[in-house]
């Protein structure tokens, strides 16, 4: 996990044992104690805000001269301009960083899930349920020279058309790819749910379609298998830069309830972990995420 995913699970109060331990150890250097006391700072600042669906960026400015107004004197210091500006910085930030949805991707990262499992949306649309303890590196030129991923430990992937850049999996000696698909890799199998996939290992070529599994460690294919287990996928709830959309199917699967947004928001990315929250708490989340009001009807809940 990189440091500013870090911050913000302790900002959200989410961090687990083993991210408390790593975060504690990072706060003995005295310039990532001043990020994340600035981080800190936006956040306290932007918790202050009314949820407003757009920042009055005039109206801001215009506060901060009223409020400086009498306080002025024939000739500023440098320091009061320092210091006003950087107070509407901060509110502007606050707005960006806490309120805006992310459209950034993770590329030429390793992603990392450590206690919990994940879910990434990467940026050609793919969605990947990180396993628990597993690691995914992806390429610097990803979506634009190539697709390539490689990964330590399981994962599940829900991979995007396209044509142009097929989507290639390194796993130990195994090798997969496709142009759009559905498949779970670990280190002993590789399981296709929906289309098919090219797979390498051990200088064999395999062609695997759905409903077929391949154990690794023999090169044995076998037909008509079940479905993967997914538990697991289902209980990812940790969201990094993934789009509206498949953060509220996520959720309705996991609680088991009708959740509703406008169309229009569905491709909104955010980064956001609902790891161990009751229904309750997770759409109060997701309500203030999106800066939208909590109503329910017989089909489920509304956010609008």
């Amino acid at each position: 996990m990189n440091k500013e995913n870090l911050i913000y699970k302790y900002l959200m109060g989410s961090l687990s044992s083993e991210e408390k331990a790593i975060f504690e150890q990072y706060m003995q250097d005295d310039s990532f104690q001043k990020e994340v006391e600035l981080y800190a700072s936006i956040f306290s600042v932007s918790e202050q805000l009314e949820t407003t669906p757009a920042f009055d960026h005039t109206s801001a400015w215009s506060q901060m001269e009223a409020e400086l107004a009498p306080k002025r004197t024939a000739m500023w210091s440098r320091r009061a301009w320092i210091g006003a500006a950087a107070s509407v910085v901060l509110i502007m930030l606050s707005w960006f960083i806490f309120r805006s949805p992310q459209s950034d991707p993770n590329t030429g990262l390793s992603l990392l899930a450590q206690d919990n499992a994940q879910v990434h949306e990467l940026k050609d649309g793919s969605v990947v349920y990180l396993h628990a303890g597993s690691e995914l590196s992806i390429s610097e030129g990803f979506d634009q020279v190539d697709r390539k991923l490689e990964l330590n430990g399981t994962a599940c992937f829900q991979v995007a058309p396209l044509k142009n850049f097929p989507f290639t999996v390194i796993s130990g000696e195994a090798i997969v790819t496709v142009t759009g698909t559905r498949f779970t890799l670990s280190p002993d199998q590789l399981l296709v749910s929906e289309g098919h996939v090219e797979l390498k290992n051990d200088n064999r070529d395999f062609l695997v379609n759905a409903g077929q599994m391949v154990d690794l460690n023999t090169n044995e294919t076998y037909s008509e298998v079940e479905a993967e287990n997914v538990t697991w996928i289902q209980g990812a709830m940790d969201f990094n830069n993934v789009s509206l959309k498949h953060i509220i199917e996520q959720a309705e699967q996991f609680y088991k309830t009708k959740i509703r947004i406008s169309d229009s928001r569905l491709d909104e990315r955010y980064t956001v972990t609902l790891a161990g929250l009751t229904l309750d708490k997770a759409l109060n989340v997701l309500s203030k995420l999106t800066n939208t009001r909590i109503s329910k009807d017989s089909q489920g809940y509304i956010l609008e």
